[in-house]
């Protein structure tokens, strides 16, 4: 067994850990050495993590190079990506990785047809490449196919993979390097499913756009938008738990009480029930636990 965060979980390659049946012929993984991780992003089939060290560690699918290892072999035990200690946060898409180091620069790798690693062309990247912009950049999210980052002065800058309008950029068209969001200047955390996008501010309002087909946009309706469009926040009905579907929003407010919009089943935190798909309607708007009000971080679960 290994303990990531606190979580127990079992041996498989999934979860980068040593397949049971090679176990005693594998040296321990290194999700078994004890406390060193500081920060993980699970992508659609592979999975990123950033040490204790400032090093960073991929493993799962990769092959259109999403690991940063410089070929295409999947991995099943967590591979160093290069030898440098200075990342400092990761975000892990559909077939693509993007990462921030402690000098403010950006890097992305993997699948690059949809331009979603930003250095301004439409080809895959084996090992990590530097992003457009300079060291200005605060934090990033990979999406399905597209890629959003916030820079240290606040602005949101998107590029990658549009035909949802995920970009948030008023039109439909895919764009290879970093194209600014509007022009506001008070943007906090942005977060990537696999058709939408959704962002904080730093007032603690909620915004979402793209595709919207299952109300993962939490507007109360399912039309799809090109450009951030507020969540809605009302109250709607009593003060009981809700889940979030795999293709929906997942929004926390600062008091810890998770709001979620969607169909299927998605853990937020151990705040949310488990409950099953029959019992749980789809949600176009979303449904609180408790009663405070400050938004304080958004995340669309990944998609199946």
């Amino acid at each position: 067994m290994a303990v990531i965060f606190g979580l127990t979980v079992l041996p498989g390659s999934v979860l980068g850990l040593a397949n049971p049946a090679t176990a005693s012929t594998t040296s321990p993984p290194p999700t078994s050495t004890g406390q060193v991780w500081s920060q993980i992003s699970a992508g659609s089939r592979h999975t990123c993590a950033i040490r204790r060290d400032h090093t960073l560690w991929c493993w799962g699918y990769n092959i259109n190079g999403q690991l940063g290892t410089g070929d295409t072999h999947r991995r099943i035990l967590p591979a160093q990506v290069g030898t440098d200690q200075n990342w400092s946060s990761v975000g892990a898409g559909g077939l693509h990785t993007c990462a921030t180091r402690t000098n403010h620069t950006l890097w992305c790798w993997g699948y690059g047809h949809s331009g979603a690693l930003g250095y301004g062309q439409f080809f895959d990247r084996h090992d990590p490449t530097q992003v457009k912009g300079g060291a200005v950049w605060l934090r990033v999210t990979a999406g399905g196919s597209n890629t959003c980052a916030t820079r240290t002065d606040d602005t949101l800058w998107c590029w990658g993979y549009n035909n949802y309008g995920e970009l948030g950029l008023g039109d439909r068209t895919e764009r290879a390097s970093p194209t600014q969001v509007g022009v506001d200047t008070d943007w906090a955390d942005p977060s990537g499913g696999e058709l939408h996008t959704c962002a904080t501010r730093t007032d603690h309002t909620l915004w979402c756009w793209g595709y919207n087909g299952t109300g993962q946009l939490g507007l109360g309706d399912s039309t799809l938008d090109t450009n951030p469009r507020r969540s809605a926040s009302r109250r709607i009905g009593p003060d009981s738990p809700r889940e979030a579907t795999s293709t929906a929003t997942l929004a926390q407010r600062a008091s810890t009480k998770p709001y979620g919009a969607g169909e299927r089943t998605a853990t937020a935190s151990s705040a949310w029930a488990t409950m099953s798909n029959g019992l749980v309607p789809p949600r176009s708007a979303p449904k609180p636990i408790g009663r405070r009000s400050t938004l304080a971080a958004c995340t669309p679960a990944p998609s199946r």
